[in-house]
């Protein structure tokens, strides 16, 4: 998966058109998907479950590296054109997919037993799931428009706008470690519940101040969150099903955040398209946010027994 999205970023440095373009983006928005999947079974599974969230932290904190990197590093690259930006890109990816070829241990797959009768998405899972998907809700305003937001709605420039992601990212490189130590003091659900309400709060400071320094504290609070629920959510489904079966659960609780992304993120485009309002994009995140904290608290109430 890592090789092919080092083909796709490199074949996107040729300019043969929207539909070639689209293509390659498509496939690495796949290999994207399964890579967190794929990452979260093979490293978080593998944990001491005293040490999951530990452990989780530091691993997702790599995306969060990945995107403080591209904050900085993409801006520098811009001036020497287009084509030499994806280029280099999909160069890192390669010398990046050579290392974990070298550095990767050897796997041992143990198929899930086909168990008859056997529900395999309790209330429980299906809660966190509904959760997952409207955290997409809250992260893609920020995501997608801060950035925007800053630089062309408030007239501060580029810098401005980059300044935005960068704080987003760095904060993702951070957050997921300092949570996965709180989840395994207070544990996974408490510290995902409390995490979607304090990222409701961030998702919200736009709404409340248009200072930059308010934007970037925004954005730190959302990338550290943000990123830091993948992780915890994760870790939350890998005490609630067999760790033979934590991929195929992981696999749908990404499938759906994934939908639930593409969804908002179409949605959202339109709706700014509409209105004009960067506000607005906001306030819908604040309530998925906030959704997200309730579907947390909810499934701290179910009994485990009684969702099977």
């Amino acid at each position: 998966m890592m090789g092919v999205t080092a083909v796709c970023l490199a074949a996107s440095a040729w300019d043969l058109g929207v539909v070639w373009f689209a293509v390659w983006r498509l496939v690495s928005g796949i290999t994207g998907g399964a890579l967190m999947v794929l990452m979260a079974a093979a490293v978080t599974g593998r944990a001491p479950a005293a040490k999951r969230g530990q452990v989780g932290g530091i691993t997702f904190a790599g995306m969060g590296v990945g995107i403080m990197l591209s904050a900085l590093v993409i801006p520098r690259l811009l001036p020497f054109g287009l084509p030499a930006t994806w280029g280099i890109l999909g160069g890192l990816s390669l010398v990046a997919t050579l290392v974990v070829a070298v550095v990767m241990p050897d796997a041992v797959i143990h198929p899930a037993p086909a168990g008859k009768g056997e529900r395999r998405l309790t209330r429980p899972i299906l809660l966190l799931m509904v959760a997952y998907a409207f955290c997409a809700v809250g992260f893609v305003p920020h995501m997608l428009f801060l950035a925007s937001y800053a630089a062309i709605g408030l007239h501060r420039g580029v810098a401005a706008g980059a300044a935005t992601s960068a704080a987003l990212g760095f904060a993702a490189a951070i957050g997921p470690p300092v949570l996965g130590r709180l989840a395994d003091r207070l544990g996974f659900l408490p510290t995902l519940g409390v995490a979607y309400f304090v990222m409701a709060v961030a998702v919200a400071l736009p709404l409340v101040t248009a200072s930059q320094v308010g934007l970037e504290i925004s954005a730190f609070g959302v990338g550290a969150i943000g990123l830091g629920t993948v992780m915890l959510t994760s870790g939350a489904l890998s005490g609630l099903v067999p760790a033979n079966r934590l991929a195929a659960t992981w696999g749908a609780a990404t499938i759906t955040y994934a939908l639930a992304q593409t969804l908002a993120a179409a949605g959202f485009s339109q709706l700014f398209h509409a209105t004009g309002s960067f506000l607005l994009l906001f306030a819908i995140g604040t309530g998925g946010a906030v959704v997200s904290g309730i579907c947390v608290v909810a499934t701290g109430r179910v009994r485990p027994e009684a969702g099977a």
